[in-house]
């Protein structure tokens, strides 16, 4: 069983992070995905 402090390390996110990880958690994965096959990208 966890401790206390496990727990509460493994529920506190960054909202900012939090944000991110469901945006790309939705529509953008496949892009996302074709975009690290096809190889190196540079972007301004």
């Amino acid at each position: 069983m966890e401790s206390n402090a496990e727990q509460h390390e493994l529920t506190e996110f960054c909202p900012l992070f939090h944000r991110a990880i469901e945006l790309i958690g939705r529509r953008w994965t496949g892009s996302i995905l074709r975009a690290l096959i096809t190889g190196e990208h540079r972007f301004n």
